[in-house]
């Protein structure tokens, strides 16, 4: 799983929840760091990433790497209501506002998950 949030905060109690719920958590700080970290050799289920962070926001970020993988599960997560187009682009991604419980967050990376092995068995 790769974890993009850049609040120290909220990305160290959410790689907590998530690591203490047997996820292997990769971190980054926004968008382009992201991408850093997210090398060929490196797979990951599901990707969690505020909309809205400085440079690169998490709209775009999850658009490139769905791009290069269609199978990603996406959780945007954010202190404001999306509109309804920001949230085009990304089939089946899921949306969490801020703040959170630790539950929330869990219950939402397994219906990114779901969601994407759905939408990849599913006929084109």
């Amino acid at each position: 799983m790769l974890l993009v949030e850049d609040e120290h905060a909220i990305r160290k109690l959410a790689t907590s929840t998530l690591d203490s719920s047997g996820y292997a958590v990769l971190e980054a700080v926004g968008g382009e760091a992201a991408l850093e970290v997210l090398g060929p050799e490196v797979s990951i289920d599901v990707l969690v990433t505020d909309l809205t962070m400085p440079g690169m926001g998490g709209r775009e970020l999850a658009g490139r790497v769905r791009m290069a993988r269609p199978e990603v599960g996406v959780v945007f997560i954010s202190g404001f209501a999306p509109d309804a187009d920001w949230l085009d682009g990304v089939p089946g991604a899921v949306f969490l506002g801020k703040p959170f419980a630790p539950a929330d967050l869990l219950k939402a990376t397994g219906k990114a998950i779901a969601r994407a092995a759905k939408a990849i068995a599913a006929p084109a």
